[in-house]
């Protein structure tokens, strides 16, 4: 099952799927809890993710950072 989550993009099985404005098709998963923060994100089609990990809360800002490092690694 899929649920549309707004701007978040689509949520199936704990997994948000973006489709970015480079038209790649992102699935990911990310937070902040207790002074931490991550994001892991990847491209199916090329093969190609980000892994962010933080050791102090930056409020959803990796969520953004993880986005736009997979337009940078897709883009060549």
């Amino acid at each position: 099952p899929v649920m549309h989550q707004g701007s978040l993009g689509e949520q199936a099985l704990a997994w948000l799927i973006l489709n970015l404005a480079d038209g790649q098709t992102v699935t990911y998963h990310g937070g902040d809890t207790y002074g931490y923060s991550s994001y892991i994100g990847f491209n199916k089609l090329q093969s190609t993710g980000v892994i962010i990990l933080l050791n102090y809360e930056i409020e959803g800002r990796q969520l953004e950072m993880g986005h736009e490092i997979m337009k940078l690694i897709n883009k060549y």
